[in-house]
C-alpha cells in the first residue's frame, strides 16, 4: 500500500489555515481582557466618587448648619471648594504609587485609600484601591486622582413673558463636580476621564412653617 505524505505546499496552507484561527481566537482573548478591565475600572470609579461625596456631603451640612446658626446667615451656599478644576504638576504629571509621601497626605477616615495632594487647596486627591496578599504584601490593584470643584446650583424657570430664563438657587443648594482620570500612573494626557456631577440641597435653608 502506497503511503501519501504531505508536501511542502499542503504543509504551508494548513499552517497558514492555522495561524488565522489562532489569531482570531487571541483578539477574542485581548477583548475580554479590555472589557474585563474596563468594568473593573468603572465599578472602582463608582466606589471612589461616592466614598469621596460622602465625605463632602457631611463636611457641607456641617457647614449649612454653622452658617443657620450665625446671626446673619449668608445668601448663598458656602463653598467647601473653589469654583475652577484644579490643574498642577504633582498631580497631572505621571505618579510613582510606590512613592508618594512627599506629595500626598492620608486622610483622616480615608480607610488607608484617600489621600490629598499636598499644595492643592484641598481639590485634588488620591484614590487606590488596595489587596493585601496572603504574606501581608500591600498591591495597588487601581489608582486615579480625582479633582473637585463647585459651581452653582441654578435652574430655568418661567418668565411672564413666557419664555424661559436662569435663576439662581445657591442658599438652597450646591453643586460639586468630581472627575476622576486613571490610571494614575500615567501623565494626565494619556489618561481615561470620567467626571459626576452631585447637587446637594440645603434643608436648613427652607424656612420652617413655608416647606414646600
Amino acid at each position: 500500500m502506497k503511503k501519501y505524505r504531505f508536501n511542502m505546499v499542503e504543509i504551508a496552507l494548513a499552517m497558514a489555515i492555522l495561524s488565522i484561527g489562532l489569531a482570531s481566537i487571541l483578539v477574542l482573548f485581548t477583548t475580554g481582557i479590555g472589557a474585563s478591565r474596563d468594568a473593573v475600572a468603572d465599578n472602582n470609579l463608582a466606589d471612589a466618587a461616592e466614598f469621596l461625596m460622602s465625605h463632602i456631603r457631611a463636611e457641607q451640612v456641617s457647614q449649612w448648619i454653622a452658617d443657620s446658626k450665625a446671626a446673619t446667615p449668608p445668601a448663598t451656599s458656602t463653598a467647601l471648594f473653589g469654583t475652577t478644576k484644579p490643574t498642577g504638576e504633582n498631580y497631572d504629571n505621571a505618579i510613582n504609587i510606590d512613592d508618594i509621601s512627599s506629595i500626598c497626605t492620608e486622610l483622616d477616615n480615608g480607610g488607608g485609600r484617600f489621600y490629598g495632594f499636598n499644595g492643592s487647596s484641598g481639590q485634588v486627591f488620591l484614590f487606590l484601591q488596595k489587596t493585601t496578599t496572603a504574606d501581608n504584601t500591600v498591591i495597588v490593584d487601581f489608582a486615579a486622582v480625582a479633582k473637585v470643584w463647585s459651581s452653582s446650583l441654578s435652574l430655568y424657570m418661567p418668565k411672564t413673558d413666557g419664555t424661559y430664563g436662569e435663576a439662581g438657587f445657591g442658599k438652597y443648594g450646591i453643586v460639586y463636580n468630581v472627575e476622576l482620570s486613571w490610571p494614575a500612573e500615567r501623565p494626565l494626557g494619556k489618561r481615561n476621564t470620567k467626571t459626576f456631577r452631585y447637587e446637594l440641597f440645603n434643608e436648613t435653608a427652607i424656612e420652617k412653617g413655608k416647606e414646600p
